[in-house]
């Protein structure tokens, strides 16, 4: 490995190490309203967190244990519910870079569930 090599790969594993312990915002980003989305994003996974009783870490990661799906869906349904205009891409990178299509999927299928009455 080149010495260039091994510095980005020392700054991805440092930047992996501290995005698993605080909400990273890229120093290049000048858009307010993203910033205020991302702020969103992330007191709204922390009520989630406090009212599921689970751990910041364990919502965010790929896992489909337990009831971790569905908190999942609330922190995207009542962010989508406070500011409309959040895009589906922010809301999924939020989560372990999740695509999209996977939060369209959670805020349609909590929609459903409340529309159906079943008890989350």
């Amino acid at each position: 490995m080149t010495l260039e090599e091994l510095k980005q790969q020392a700054k991805r594993e440092a930047l992996e190490e501290l995005s698993s312990k605080y909400h990273l915002v890229e120093k290049n980003v000048y858009n307010r309203e993203k910033i205020d989305n991302c702020l969103l994003i992330s007191a709204v996974m922390d009520a989630v967190c406090y009212v599921q009783g689970i751990q910041r870490e364990d919502i965010i990661k790929r896992s489909r244990k337990g009831n971790l799906p569905e908190s999942r869906y609330m922190v995207w349904y009542i962010t989508k519910l406070i500011n409309p205009h959040v895009h589906y891409t922010l809301l999924g990178r939020n989560f372990d870079g999740l695509k999209h299509c996977t939060a369209i999927h959670g805020v349609k299928t909590l929609r459903n569930w409340i529309e159906t009455d079943k008890v989350i």
